[in-house]
């Protein structure tokens, strides 16, 4: 402006970017595929994992002794544990699934190859395995908070 002797000149500066390829848009997708796909296989096991703490904690303060001299059979007690924990699980899965639906997380809900019947099969069955392979488990351990 002082080297011109003009007060009113500007400066406009404008950008004008090139438009995003496919390569970009599919690693942009890949990258949110991962990041979704992680978090899952991160906290999931955190619900199963959870399963074992009831198991340990009966098994330690005797309560599984007193309820088998008691009278309950192991089939009944097992049993009845089981459905408890694959009842539980049904909350934190459905409410995943929704979550999948309201933000529209195209990773896992696409209908294109079945993908969306392949999550869901995994999701419901990963319950009952985690929950049986938790209850194999916990034997190992000696305090519910290990």
């Amino acid at each position: 402006k002082e080297a011109m002797a003009d007060e009113d000149i500007s400066i406009t500066a404008t950008i004008h970017p090139l438009p995003i390829t496919k390569v970009e848009e599919n690693f942009g997708a890949a990258e949110d595929a991962f990041t979704a796909w992680f978090l899952m296989v991160v906290s999931f096991p955190f619900i199963t994992g959870a399963f074992a703490s009831f198991i340990v904690t009966e098994r330690l303060s005797k309560a599984k002794h007193l309820q088998t001299v008691a009278g309950v059979k192991p089939e009944a007690y097992w049993l009845s544990t089981y459905a408890w924990d694959i009842i539980n699980y049904q909350f934190p899965l459905w409410i995943t699934v929704i979550l999948f639906y309201a933000f529209d997380v195209e990773t896992f809900i696409s209908t294109s190859r079945g993908i969306i019947g392949g999550v869901l099969t995994t999701l419901i069955l990963f319950g009952p395995a985690g929950a049986g392979f938790t209850y194999c488990i916990s034997f190992c351990f000696q305090s519910p908070s290990m």
